[in-house]
């Protein structure tokens, strides 16, 4: 089973427990990675399933939607946008917006939502999603996070504000592929 880095640690903790007690006799073996690392896999038979949300490179493949995954707006506490009311999609379109490094789907996502005219020069990107906290939690910038990832997010109490995004389209869908 193969899963994105931005979906396995809040996902897949879940969802073993249940595969265990309905095949205890499952071989199991996770691979987490990036959504083309995870595609070529699926593609030369390594992998049997894989988590993901559906890109141009999942199309040829086998899919079926799971659910839908609001993004929310994660704010250092004392940024200018964690106060604001109805937090919308053009609100985001700023240079402290931080993204994931190329390869990780959340970053393109991020990207899709941000106005066609927004594209920093000098981004500043995170190698994963657990390095994009601290760097929220320093004051680094904000990003987009997917609510999953707000789970046992409790060392970030008091250095982060999480606002909703007012626009239904500020989601992504994981699909089984």
């Amino acid at each position: 089973i193969g899963v994105i880095p931005t979906l396995g640690p809040y996902y897949i903790p879940g969802l073993l427990p249940r595969l265990r007690q309905k095949y205890p006799q499952l071989g199991l073996r996770l691979n987490e990675n990036t959504t083309p690392n995870l595609v070529q896999a699926l593609r030369q038979g390594d992998l049997d399933v894989a988590f993901m949300a559906p890109t141009a490179a999942t199309e040829t493949l086998e899919h079926a939607p799971l659910f839908q995954e609001p993004f929310l707006a994660v704010f250092p506490k004392d940024h200018e946008l964690a106060t604001k009311k109805n937090l919308s999609i053009a609100d985001l379109a700023r240079p402290d917006l931080l993204l994931l490094e190329d390869g990780h789907c959340l970053r393109d996502q991020a990207l899709s939502l941000c106005p066609s005219n927004f594209r920093s020069q000098d981004q500043r990107l995170a190698t994963s999603l657990e390095m994009l906290w601290h760097m929220i939690g320093a004051g680094e910038g904000f990003s987009l996070i997917p609510r999953l990832a707000l789970n046992n997010r409790q060392e970030f109490d008091g250095l982060v504000t999480v606002l909703e995004l007012s626009e239904s389209e500020a989601r992504r869908t994981i699909s089984l592929v």
